[in-house]
């Protein structure tokens, strides 16, 4: 009895750590400061923000709805991360350039998305980029 209980928990066990195993696909993203922080969660197609410690968003759904059909990251998969600093010249601004470093994140999902994330000091942002060569028409933006 005892060595089948003990079989019984290493099972358990196993099956907790392959669990465990099956929520690599979750990332955070944090900004270069370290304020504003990402978790994107693909698994569930969800993300969620933070900024200072407090929750603003909470398990939200990033998709969009083309041609009847509704595209997420439930099968979306980490292609890149990093750290970039863009500069862009300015037109009739008290600067003559404007610089901005953000940590980024890039999901393929299927062959013809991608959604791409960026953590800036003072907020969040994400875009769907289509991969195709042809016009495509959102109908709608799932939040």
């Amino acid at each position: 009895m005892k060595s089948i209980l003990s079989r019984l928990s290493a099972i358990a066990g196993l099956a907790c750590i392959m669990a465990g195993c099956s929520h690599q696909d979750r990332f955070t993203l944090s900004s270069p400061g370290g304020d504003a922080v990402l978790r994107i969660n693909p698994s569930q197609g969800t993300y969620s923000i933070f900024h200072s410690g407090r929750c603003l968003v909470n398990d939200a759904r990033a998709a969009l709805v083309t041609a009847g059909d509704t595209i997420d990251m439930t099968d979306a998969v980490r292609i890149e991360k990093g750290q970039r600093t863009e500069t862009e010249s300015t037109v009739l601004y008290r600067q003559k350039e404007v610089s901005v470093t953000y940590n980024y994140a890039i999901y393929r999902i299927g062959e013809a998305w991608q959604i791409d994330w960026r953590a800036f000091d003072d907020g969040i942002a994400y875009r769907f980029c289509s991969l195709a060569d042809t016009e495509t028409v959102i109908d709608d933006e799932v939040l």
